[in-house]
């Protein structure tokens, strides 16, 4: 019968992966930030619209942001548990 992992070590884990998916929210919220502000504000008074170009790139910057963060979330979590599985100190 397998030991199970004990609630120290299941806490120490979930405070880690807590750490990595805050690092990997600033960063995708950072590059998807940058995409959305190449949009310009609508607003403004001194809004002139955007162009085909302006609008591509805040797009694949915008889906770059989000899939570095749902990517990096997931190897994250990938990580920490593969750790707890194979009994490592997660890091």
């Amino acid at each position: 019968m397998s030991q199970l992992v004990s609630w120290a070590d299941s806490f120490k884990a979930a405070g880690v992966l807590l750490v990595y998916l805050i690092g990997w929210g600033i960063i995708g919220g950072f590059i998807t930030g940058l995409g959305l502000l190449g949009l310009g504000d609508p607003y403004s008074s001194l809004y002139k619209g955007v162009n085909n170009i302006q609008i591509i790139v805040s797009l694949i910057l915008v889906v770059t942001g989000l899939l570095v963060l749902t990517i990096g979330s997931l190897a994250s979590l990938f990580k920490v548990y593969a750790g707890m599985v194979k009994g490592k100190n997660v890091q």
